[in-house]
C-alpha cells in the first residue's frame, strides 16, 4: 500500500519519477533504509484502531444482546 501512495503522489513529469512498483521499492531501500517502508504507519494506526474497536465493542455487545452464540 506504502509503495502504491507513492507512486500516486509522485509528479511524473520529474526527472526522478518511479519506473513501476520495483524501482519505487528499490530506491525507498537504498535512501530511507529499512525503516523507510514503515513510514506513515502511525497516522494509519490511530484511524484504524478506533474504527475497529468501536466495530468489535458493537459487534460484541449486540451478539451478547440478542443471545447470538
Amino acid at each position: 500500500m506504502w509503495l502504491t501512495c507513492r507512486l500516486e503522489a509522485q509528479n511524473t513529469n520529474s526527472a526522478t519519477a518511479y519506473k513501476g512498483m520495483s524501482d519505487c521499492f528499490q530506491k525507498t531501500f537504498q535512501h530511507e533504509g529499512f525503516p523507510g517502508f514503515y513510514k506513515g504507519n502511525f497516522p494509519n494506526l490511530l484511524k484504524v484502531v478506533p474504527s475497529a474497536s468501536i466495530t468489535y465493542l458493537v459487534y460484541e455487545t449486540m451478539r451478547k444482546s440478542l443471545s447470538l452464540d
